[in-house]
């Protein structure tokens, strides 16, 4: 959650250029950041001044595979072993890795 006081921080960072660096990690569960919204025109001022500032990327959904993998990796079981639980987790999620995360794995 971002709210307005926290984003005119962030724009007043960047753009006054009071800091030489920072970073900002935020998570989007839309498509795209609606251009209206607060985080929207903060994103667009900072793009404006750097375009190099402002990295996006999407992030999909994770399959079986990737999820077993992830699983064996976090609790050290075989690939194979973690195959219910991924199956489980997979049908709980959908596979989104913010709630794969959420739920405490």
């Amino acid at each position: 959650y971002a709210d307005i006081t926290l984003l005119s921080l962030i724009h007043n960072l960047i753009v006054k250029r009071e800091l030489s660096y920072l970073l900002v990690i935020g998570i989007w569960t839309g498509r795209n950041i609606p251009a209206h919204s607060t985080m929207g025109t903060v994103i667009k001022q900072i793009e404006i001044l750097n375009p190099a500032a402002v990295l996006k990327f999407e992030l999909g959904p994770l399959d079986l595979k990737s999820l077993q993998e992830y699983l064996s990796f976090t609790l050290r079981p075989s690939v194979t072993d973690c195959h219910s639980l991924a199956t489980l987790i997979l049908s709980k999620t959908m596979g989104n890795p913010l709630h794969v995360l959420g739920h405490g794995i």
